[in-house]
């Protein structure tokens, strides 16, 4: 169709690894000419509810405050009223750090017959460990079992669940994620930043920053 794309991430003042991460796709997907859209949490009363960045439309939405656990879930109606709105537009919904506006992707992709892809950043949202000793994660009570099944439910309905980290993966098949649609997808590395140093780099920041060479 149109390859296009939709995203749900966390908002731009908030920096960290979730964040960065998410910029970082978006941009990818744009400079590959993929139509990108970004919906995201309202931070501050004074930010726009649409403008760019990076070249890409972004959707600010729902009530105004600080990023929270919390908050996320409370944005939940205005990320499904949006996110039904647009997905009619796009191929694709992906979902980062789902939580609560997750459960709104879900729903609103699910009444407009298009796929959506939920990435876990945060491990616990669909599952503790019944039994601590083999899964890594930490043990959960009954009630705490009882109150994550409605989300269980749901989520079982996301075409893929991508897991950064292990964790993750097992959390996503302790919640009844058919194993075909888990996908275990670590984080890469920009190998043109990050790499061993080359011969006498070490010595050449050391001389240029006054540094002492032991």
């Amino acid at each position: 169709a149109g390859h296009e794309v939709a995203e749900v991430l966390g908002d731009l003042p908030v920096l960290g690894g979730v964040e960065t991460h998410a910029r970082q796709l978006v941009n990818h997907l744009h400079r590959k000419g993929y139509g990108v859209e970004v919906i995201t949490k309202r931070v501050r009363r004074t930010d726009r509810g649409a403008m760019p960045v990076d070249g890409v439309a972004v959707h600010r939405i729902g009530p105004a405050g600080e990023r929270s656990a919390g908050g996320k879930w409370r944005a939940l109606p205005a990320f499904f009223r949006k996110t039904l709105a647009l997905a009619p537009r796009f191929d694709v919904v992906i979902c980062i750090d789902y939580r609560g506006i997750g459960v709104a992707a879900v729903a609103a992709c699910r009444l407009r017959g298009r796929p959506l892809i939920a990435q876990g950043e945060t491990a616990g949202v669909l599952a503790g460990a019944v039994d601590g000793s083999h899964s890594g994660l930490a043990p959960e009570s009954a009630m705490a079992r009882l109150l994550k099944t409605p989300v269980w439910a749901i989520y079982r309905h996301a075409d893929h669940i991508v897991c950064i980290g292990r964790d993750l993966e097992r959390e996503a098949l302790l919640a009844g994620m058919p194993r075909e649609r888990v996908h275990y997808l670590p984080h890469g590395v920009d190998l043109q930043r990050f790499h061993p140093a080359a011969p006498g780099e070490r010595e050449r920041i050391r001389a240029e920053l006054d540094w002492p060479m032991d």
